[in-house]
């Protein structure tokens, strides 16, 4: 009977240690989704999306300055246009043209 009341008593001091470290524990990850019977977590799921975001922020700049150059270039086109075959040679303005696959009408 001694031994049966030691052991019920020094029994939960030996798991009074462990009860504490579950109790600190913390989530260090959590399974977002399985596929193909491949675990993703969420640290993953966060690192793709950043890069996806980065690499669409990425092509959003390409394609603005793509823009803003394709519009400086018909703006300097169309200065050249507006300015008349006086202030340009014509056969650099019929080149002009034919590039832009316009057609300058006949005014006289």
């Amino acid at each position: 009977m001694h031994r049966m009341l030691v052991a019920v008593l020094f029994v939960p001091l030996l798991l009074l240690p462990l009860l504490a470290l579950a109790q600190g524990a913390k989530l260090v990850d959590r399974i977002v989704a399985v596929v193909n019977k491949e675990v993703i977590t969420l640290t993953e799921l966060d690192e793709r999306v950043g890069r996806a975001e980065r690499e669409l922020a990425r092509r959003k700049n390409f394609a603005n300055q793509v823009r803003g150059y394709a519009a400086s270039a018909l703006r300097d086109e169309l200065e050249l246009v507006l300015a008349g075959p006086d202030s340009v040679g014509s056969e650099a303005l019929d080149g002009l043209l034919r590039e832009l696959g316009l057609e300058l009408p006949d005014l006289g």
